[in-house]
């Protein structure tokens, strides 16, 4: 339908627009980015344009090209908490931690009981190689929210981290319960497993996930 209406008007921006989104949820990131960047071009200050770009480059993980469209986002709306929550995020991606902990407290002041301004910061400090402030942190969202699934998922990198594998595979153990197929979560076991000598069990689990749809063509370069 929308390629009907760009077809008659290769310029109609809600059809750009709305052609990306649906590419986007269907996980094609690099269509996506096509149609958004064509949107852009109708509309260089719709604000919907440029944080829906930002957000392809993040799913392709491209943080350069991110920096100016956040910072255009967070001029123009700086009242937009979640820009500064997911711009500490870019941050800690491009490994600046000290600025990324600026952005992520200014959230957590203003929303102290969202267990994602606190798991960001778990986040940056587990990045950052501070591991005991990163698990204060991971404590502090999931006292707040027990089944917080980002938490729980830095709850067990920390464990990894720290070398307590079997902390670990519990901590996992967690995500599964929540989310069976979580992949980060598989993936986090079979490494746990390997650390601790049990390659048997972290074998099988690698074996499930290359037979599973869902996951095969992101496991396979490691087989």
């Amino acid at each position: 339908d929308f390629n009907t209406i760009l077809n008659e008007n290769p310029r109609h921006f809600d059809a750009l627009l709305g052609a990306g989104i649906y590419l986007w949820e269907q996980e094609e990131y690099n269509d996506a980015h096509t149609y958004f960047e064509r949107a852009l071009q109708v509309n260089a200050t719709s604000t919907m344009a440029i944080y829906r770009l930002a957000r392809n480059h993040h799913k392709l993980q491209q943080n350069e090209e991110m920096l100016p469209l956040y910072e255009t986002l967070l001029n123009e709306h700086p009242e937009r908490a979640h820009y500064r929550l997911q711009y500490g995020d870019l941050m800690i991606n491009l490994e600046n931690y000290e600025e990324a902990k600026i952005f992520i407290q200014h959230y957590i002041e203003k929303r102290e009981d969202d267990p994602r301004g606190w798991g960001m910061l778990a986040h940056c400090y587990r990045k950052a190689k501070k591991l005991q402030l990163a698990e204060k942190y991971c404590n502090k969202a999931l006292q707040i929210e027990p089944e917080h699934m980002q938490s729980l998922v830095h709850s067990a990198r920390i464990a990894h981290d720290l070398g307590d594998y079997f902390l670990a595979e519990e901590r996992w153990a967690l995500v599964l319960k929540i989310e069976p197929n979580n992949y980060a979560a598989l993936m986090g076991t079979a490494r746990a497993c390997f650390k601790r000598g049990d390659h048997r069990t972290g074998q099988k689990i690698l074996e499930k996930l290359i037979h599973t749809s869902q996951h095969r063509n992101r496991i396979w370069p490691y087989i």
